[in-house]
């Protein structure tokens, strides 16, 4: 009888886990309601000398702060999946291919290097476009 009890416990709290790191996973730590939960991914790395504008817009912090207006509070690098502090974390400058543009997505401050070439995936919707 007690390990039939053990089981079921272990069995609740591996649900819970499970459930918590798929909520804080999908919204960073708060989503706007309408975020959609189908997105599609896109392949993107880092923007490289002209290929952006690095004056942040009037209005905004920084370009962290212009994605997170646009979007949510997050704390989850999407190049890396590392969540850190929000004074480690940067908006990032990437570009797409088959994309026209430059676009913000929130990096760390190790990701978000010119040197950091590779290509990595984000979600669609997770990109905010530089005017």
């Amino acid at each position: 009888m007690p390990q039939f009890i053990l089981t079921i416990h272990i069995v609740i709290i591996s649900c819970l886990v499970i459930k918590c790191n798929k909520i804080v996973a999908q919204a960073g730590f708060w989503a706007k309601p309408d975020q959609e939960e189908t997105e599609m991914s896109v392949l993107v790395k880092n923007a490289t000398g002209g290929t952006y504008n690095p004056d942040v817009p009037a209005g905004y912090d920084s370009w962290l702060d212009y994605w997170q207006k646009h979007k949510y509070i997050t704390s989850l690098c999407r190049c890396c999946g590392k969540y850190v502090s929000q004074g480690e974390l940067v908006g990032g400058h990437v570009v797409a291919p088959g994309y026209s543009g430059v676009y913000i997505a929130p990096l760390c401050k190790e990701c978000n290097n010119p040197n950091n070439t590779k290509m990595f995936s984000v979600e669609e919707t997770d990109l905010v476009q530089v005017h």
